[in-house]
This record gives structure tokens, sequence and C-alpha cells, in this order.
């Protein structure tokens, strides 16, 4: 039996590797006509436009390229399989094809792991990079450590929960910088409210200054009980959705849990819809071995192909345009994605248990 096994998971990954390249040179095709103007930018280099569309297929499309490698590996594997007889075979002999293709499953569990790790190293450096080139996120600094910074000018700040659209935040930490980028002035505060568009209120605050020509030097320690502060204009502290996507999953739930229902709501949509995204990958094996099984009987890939190529459409559809018209519903934004996986996986699991064995 792990002589089958390993034969049959060598197809699988050969199938879901030739199949992630062939898709990946079709998405960079086509997305590559659709941006054709930023393609032929003034100024652009074919590396740069060629590093452009690297970087959009990673933040947009690989999430939707290895569940879909995953389901063309699967299938190419079983139905040949079973086109060949060997299906047949296999139960001649007392084998279960479930269990011949046993290893196929466990492998797209494998490709939904790797899903989960290349979003969060791959996909959110190109999105941060994205958002850079469109003029998002240069006022922003996000640490690995799950805090969200802000910067205005010569002034870095950050506050912890708070209330994004009343401008009221905890233990904030405010560092100012002189014209060389050296540390002049820190001020951390128990709480700081945003009283207009430049002045905050920082209550419980202490106050401390370096003097940059003595950088040995402590620096003049001061205690103030209320603190007026003005501050340049700056943006709201909520994240644009495409800032969203470019911060890593640990930034992003503290940054939803930190900023209530005014400003989190469309961060945990944001986080709930990448959390269940990787689990596409074997929903989508599960329908490739139940319909390429069929392939037996009906002796033609074209059929069940078309079937598959249906229900993910179907999957997807409704994973975006379901959750964006879901966000006016905090809750069910939130538990949208989760129901689509339980569906899907259900609907899936019947079909291969109805499969003959």
């Amino acid at each position: 039996m792990k002589t089958l096994w390993r034969y049959y998971a060598a197809r699988f990954l050969w199938a879901f590797f030739a199949s992630l390249f062939i898709l990946a040179l079709l998405v960079l095709a086509v997305d590559t006509l659709l941006h054709l103007g930023e393609v032929l930018a003034d100024g652009a280099t074919p590396g740069d436009a060629a590093l452009l569309m690297i970087e959009r297929s990673a933040a947009d499309y690989l999430g939707y390229l290895l569940p879909a490698a995953a389901f063309c590996g699967t299938f190419l594997a079983v139905s040949s399989a079973a086109r060949a007889q060997e299906v047949m075979a296999l139960r001649a002999g007392g084998i279960s094809p479930l269990r011949a293709f046993a290893p196929i499953l466990l492998l797209s569990l494998g490709v939904a792991g790797a899903a989960l790790w290349l979003g969060e190293t791959l996909g959110v450096r190109a999105a941060a990079r994205l958002a850079e080139r469109e003029g998002l996120g240069v006022d922003r600094l996000v640490l690995r450590s799950g805090a969200v910074w802000y910067h205005a000018g010569r002034l870095i700040y950050r506050g912890h929960g708070g209330d994004a659209e009343g401008g009221r935040l905890r233990d904030a930490l405010l560092l100012e910088r002189g014209e060389n980028g050296r540390l002049l002035r820190s001020i951390h505060a128990a709480t700081a409210t945003r009283l207009d568009a430049e002045r905050w209120l920082l209550e419980d605050a202490v106050l401390r200054r370096f003097n940059p020509k003595f950088p040995e030097a402590p620096p003049t320690l001061r205690r103030e009980a209320r603190l007026e502060l003005r501050l340049p204009a700056t943006r709201e502290t909520g994240l644009d959705p495409r800032e969203l996507a470019a911060l890593p999953l640990a930034t992003l739930h503290n940054y939803a849990a930190r900023h209530g229902a005014s400003g989190g709501g469309v961060a945990r949509a944001v986080l709930h819809a990448r959390l269940s995204a990787p689990a596409a990958a074997p929903i989508f094996a599960l329908f490739a071995l139940s319909l390429a099984l069929a392939v037996e009987r009906t002796r033609s890939s074209a059929m069940p192909a078309l079937q598959g190529i249906a229900i993910l459409l179907a999957f997807l559809m409704l994973r975006e345009y379901g959750g964006g018209i879901a966000l006016r519903i905090e809750a069910l934004a939130v538990a949208l994605p989760w129901l689509l996986v339980l569906l899907f996986f259900g609907w899936g699991a019947l079909r291969l248990a109805r499969a003959p064995r």
C-alpha cells in the first residue's frame, strides 16, 4: 500500500505544480492586459513592469491559485487513473479507491498550510508594496509585535484600544524627531483625546527630552496631569482595506480588537476571510476526487471538468461578492467565510461518500 500511495502522491504533485505554473502564467497574462496602462507608464522599465505584475499576482491572486491548482492536480491524477482502468484494477484487488487516493487528500491539507504561510510572507509583502505604490501606508509603520504606528511629519505615535472615530487612544506614545532623524522628545500618556484636527489632550503624561548633541546624557523628565498638544493634521486612524491586506494576521487581530466596533468591523471581516481562505484547497480536492472517479463511468473528462469549474466559480463568487455585501452587517461578514467552508465541505464530502467504492 505504501508503494501505491507514493505512486499517486507523485502523480498529484507533478500535476499540481504543472497546473500551478500554467495558471500563474495565465493570470499574469490576463492581469497585464487589464492593467496595460500601468505597465506602459512613462519611465517604467520592463523589469519594473514585471515586478509590478508579480507583486499584484502575489497580493491578489495567490489565495486563488493554490486551491485551483489543488483541484487541477487532484482531477488530473485521479481522472487519468480512471481512464486507464486503474480504479477498476484497484477494486478487483480488493482496495478501495478512496483508500488508495487518501494521500492526495492529505497533500491538499499541506497545500492549505502552504497557502496560509505564503499569504503571510509573500502575499503580505506584496500587498504592502502595492499599497505604497497607491500612496497608502506611507504614513504608518506596522511592527510585527502587533502595534500599528502612525507617522505625521516628524512625529510618530501609536495608541492601544481606542475609538477611531472619536479619536481616543489608551497608552499613547508619541516620538518627535529632529531634521536629522534623531529623537528629540518622547511623551507617554495614559490617554490621548483628539480635540479637533490638530489638537490632542494628553492625560497623565510623562515627557522626556533628549539632547541630540549629547546622546549619552540622560533625558530630562517632566510629568503633566493634563497636556494639550498641537500636532499636524493627519488622516484618521482607521486603515484602508488595501492596507489591512498588508497586515500580518497577528497585527490584524490586534488592530481589530483595539479599535472596537467603530474601526475594527472591516478588519475582523478581512481577518476571518484570510483565515478561512486556505480551506478552499482540501474542499476543491474533495470535489475533484468525486468528479474524477465519475470518469471511469463516462470515459470522458469534459463534463466532470466543467462541473468542477462551475463549483469553483460558485464558491469564489460567493466568497467575494457575498463578503462585500455582508460587510454591512459585521456578524454576517465574519461568519460568512466559515459558513461557506462548512457548506462546501459538507457538499464535497457527501458527493465523495456517494461515489462508487
